[in-house]
């Protein structure tokens, strides 16, 4: 059996943001109904916020100002007689709560109105800002993202001969209606600039007499990918070696004294940094402190020092090499036009090198001795 009392509140308990809904009070059990009244925590009475008779219907809006699930209630104050129905005494009073969980329902997601940038090593860090998005979706032009990729920023790193970024991202939410909403687009693009220019240019001013080489080298320009090195026109100078690197190696060419310049640019696919320069001299005597006594000089041998044969040769084949007098050879070495160290060889009286991959063009053979450098050169077809 029922037990006497006030009445019960029905109606939804889990409910959309923004929704209309409708909660019935029923008539209680052995009660003299006198009167009763709403109250709502969370939303707002649209009708029916107070009776004289049941059942009876409220109708409630829960509030539309939430981003995560928050918690209404409906409150309900009744004032009852016992069965007989004395009017000549105080009612009683019963209150009623029924507690009701409101699930965020955006009709729509708002968006910063840009996207930020912050540059960060190599990597670019692009962001928005939203108040009732759940995630964001980024697309990505001229680069990878790395790492989460749904949150409020990412981080981009460009893709090897990328010169621009290109970013788009959007907002999005779930309404109660398991539907995804979007928000408008924001978008960005930004260049992506060339290198740092390199740290000055460490070195002797003094490379040496012809054959004689130095040694020099820069702290890499930020961001930069490779180096360029090249002389001014006219330079007595010829590179040994890598000429893309931070370091570099020049051999001089000449007994020439004249100064030339060296210089070096970082660079990226797109594009190049301001060069550093440095003043260079060559010649049989350094261009400070005493001169060097003539039997201090290193000689210049004859050319028919040392013998390359044939030439010109052909791809494919094979050059042979003739050294005579070995025992003060220090080096023999193969250099292309442009003073480029193609290939450190043995010393040897006859030397046979493979032309398989070579690529046509003229190459210089130098032996170095210990107080004699002679240069010859040869081409290939």
């Amino acid at each position: 059996m029922p037990t006497t009392g006030a009445g019960s509140l029905k109606g939804p308990t889990t409910v959309c943001a923004g929704d209309f809904n409708t909660y019935t009070l029923e008539e209680g059990f052995n009660i003299c109904f006198s009167s009763g009244s709403f109250a709502v925590q969370g939303g707002t009475i649209q009708s029916g916020q107070t009776t004289t008779e049941v059942p009876h219907d409220v109708i409630v809006q829960w509030t539309n100002n939430t981003t995560a699930p928050i918690t209404g209630r409906i409150l309900y104050s009744q004032a009852y007689y016992d069965v007989e129905c004395d009017f000549n005494k105080a009612p009683k009073i019963s209150d009623k709560d029924l507690f009701v969980t409101i699930n965020p329902n955006p009709s729509s997601v708002n968006i910063g109105s840009s996207v930020g940038l912050v540059i960060s090593g190599q990597d670019y860090i692009f962001s928005t800002t939203s108040s009732n998005a759940v995630g964001f979706n980024w697309n990505v032009s001229g680069g990878s993202i790395q790492g989460n990729a749904s949150g409020s920023s990412i981080r981009v790193r460009p893709t090897n001969g990328s010169c621009q970024l290109s970013v788009s991202v959007r907002a999005f939410a779930t309404n109660c209606a398991g539907n995804t909403i979007n928000s408008a687009q924001r978008s960005r693009t930004v260049n992506i600039p060339v290198p740092g220019r390199p740290g000055n240019i460490q070195g002797p001013q003094y490379v040496g007499a012809q054959g004689d080489f130095k040694n020099y080298s820069v702290t890499p320009g930020a961001n930069a990918t490779s180096h360029r090195w090249y002389f001014a026109p006219g330079a007595q100078f010829l590179f040994g070696g890598n000429t893309t690197g931070p370091n570099i190696t020049i051999f001089s060419n000449t007994n020439s004294s004249t100064a030339s310049t060296v210089s070096v640019v970082a660079k990226t696919s797109c594009g190049e940094s301001a060069p550093r320069s440095k003043t260079i001299t060559g010649g049989t005597t350094p261009p400070f402190g005493r001169g060097v006594a003539p039997e201090e000089l290193p000689m210049l041998m004859p050319m028919e020092d040392t013998k390359v044969y044939p030439s010109p040769a052909k791809l494919g084949d094979a050059i042979t090499i003739e050294v005579p007098a070995l025992n003060d050879v220090v080096a023999v070495r193969i250099l292309d036009i442009q003073g480029r160290l193609i290939s450190n060889l043995t010393p040897a009286e006859t030397t046979e090198v493979s032309l398989a991959d070579w690529e046509p063009g003229l190459y210089i053979v130098q032996t170095v001795r210990q107080q004699m450098v002679s240069t010859v050169q040869f081409s290939v077809e």
